[in-house]
């Protein structure tokens, strides 16, 4: 028998130092949708956490920080790799946890999802931290239907890659500082 746990179950029985407004909205994107070619689009709007412009990043910076705290810590230190494997390890989370489930009955599915069901894609087009033609132009798309800032590189490229049929959840992890430089950029 599989058992399965909520995000919020479990993140109420961990030390957090509220930082993020949450949970973010899951909104649909229907004038963007037909433009990629997609099915029904929905964006899972971690832009909107009002933390810093951290996006995503909060949800896991307050349970560090309370961890820190907790530990007596007065410095907090971080740093990150090129060769993440965050994607792979958020679709597994996902999908052990039930996000999966949920995200099919927002989309009115009945069936209960399997490995096929999540895709991992890499994104990186001309290289990591780099933009590419095609997530510039994703960006583009999605200011002008939606009303979406994305990140030039990492946000619109995996807006770029999604799938040109379907129901699909996109989740906009944030990058909006990025974002308004990359318009400055192009109106000055």
């Amino acid at each position: 028998m599989i058992s399965t746990v909520s995000i919020e179950a479990l993140a109420g029985t961990l030390p957090r130092t509220p930082l993020a407004v949450l949970p973010t909205p899951l909104v649909a994107a229907p004038r963007l949708a037909p433009v990629l070619g997609t099915g029904p689009l929905l964006v899972k709007r971690d832009d909107l956490t009002a933390f810093a412009f951290g996006g995503n990043k909060a949800r896991l910076l307050e349970f560090l920080v309370a961890a820190a705290i907790a530990a007596g810590a007065d410095t907090l230190l971080t740093g990150g790799a090129a060769g993440s494997n965050f994607c792979a390890a958020t679709a597994a989370a996902a999908r052990r946890a039930g996000l999966a489930r949920e995200c099919l009955r927002l989309l009115g599915a009945e069936q209960e999802p399997g490995p096929a069901d999540v895709t991992v894609v890499d994104a990186r087009g001309p290289g990591h931290g780099l933009p590419s033609p095609d997530g510039l132009i994703a960006a583009e798309q999605a200011m002008r239907t939606e009303g979406l800032m994305l990140d030039p590189v990492y946000t619109a490229k995996a807006l770029a890659q999604v799938p040109r049929s379907g129901s699909v959840v996109f989740w906009h992890t944030g990058g909006v500082l990025d974002a308004v430089a990359a318009a400055q950029e192009v109106t000055s």
